[in-house]
């Protein structure tokens, strides 16, 4: 009877130890499951950093260019401007 309860501690203890090495590998699986998505998600969130940048540089640079061009056909209209007028006088 004695060999009988050890016997059955035994497979209890056995069949306790194999459920929490089971559970213990899932749970190391689904925490790797889960780094590899975060890693992936920062990733992904690095990129779209670096996109976002790169396109509000673009779009800075472009401002830059059109103000240039604006203050150049300014510098444009009013040297001809005062141009014209000279120039009306001296042909009479």
């Amino acid at each position: 009877m004695l060999d009988t309860n050890r016997d059955k501690l035994a497979f209890a203890t056995r069949k306790a130890r194999d459920k929490f090495s089971h559970a213990a590998e899932r749970e190391a699986e689904f925490l790797r499951d889960r780094q590899k998505t975060r890693d992936a998600e920062a990733t992904k969130t690095a990129h779209l950093r670096e996109l976002r940048m790169a396109k509000e540089a673009a779009d800075k640079e472009a401002a830059a260019v059109r103000t240039a061009e604006k203050n150049t056909a300014r510098k444009t209209k009013s040297v001809k401007a005062k141009a014209e007028p000279a120039q009306a006088g001296t042909a009479d």
